[in-house]
């Protein structure tokens, strides 16, 4: 019982503290003359190799003018994309667990790997949504001709080796 009143206590706290950021990134956003000194610069998720990815802002100087700056950004911004990212990784693991087991074709995988969608991938490839969801099918993937599979390997920049020759069920 008092574990469950302290989890529920830290969960509270946490989610205060989300709804604080939201509310200083509404703020934020909503001002249009940002000033540099006003311009967040909390700790960044994505560094380059010599630290220096930043996102540039336009914000005004002393004497008024706009002028460019860089941000390392805010936590909530940097809060959410940790959050995307580790959801776009579930999604990415799970479609190649389904390519493994059998239920699902290689498609699906680079499709998620490369960012893509249903959606996305039927404008790439330039055939209907409906084509490429059934392409997502083994069954249906392993009929599929070579110019097909070409056209699916130079979307995902990848050989068409790599995308047959995929982990196959163990059961195969």
């Amino acid at each position: 019982m008092i574990f469950e009143f302290l989890l529920f206590e830290q969960i509270a706290k946490n989610v205060e503290k989300q709804i604080k950021l939201i509310c200083l990134y509404v703020k934020v956003k909503k001002q249009t003359n940002m000033k540099r000194e006003d311009l967040p610069q909390d700790k960044k998720i994505i560094k380059g190799e010599d630290h220096t990815l930043r996102k540039i802002f336009y914000v005004t100087n002393n004497t008024g003018n706009y002028e460019s700056a860089g941000s390392d950004g805010w936590e909530v911004e940097n809060m959410a994309t940790r959050q995307a990212w580790e959801d776009m990784q579930e999604k990415i693991e799970a479609a190649r667990q389904r390519v493994i087991n059998g239920e699902a074709s290689p498609i699906e995988y680079y499709m998620y790997k490369s960012l893509m969608d249903v959606n996305i991938l039927a404008g790439y490839i330039g055939k209907w949504r409906w084509i490429v969801k059934r392409h997502l099918k083994p069954s249906v993937f392993n009929k599929l001709k070579k110019k097909t599979l070409e056209r699916y390997a130079a979307v995902f920049n990848i050989t068409v080796e790599d995308l047959t020759n995929f982990p196959r069920p163990n059961n195969s």
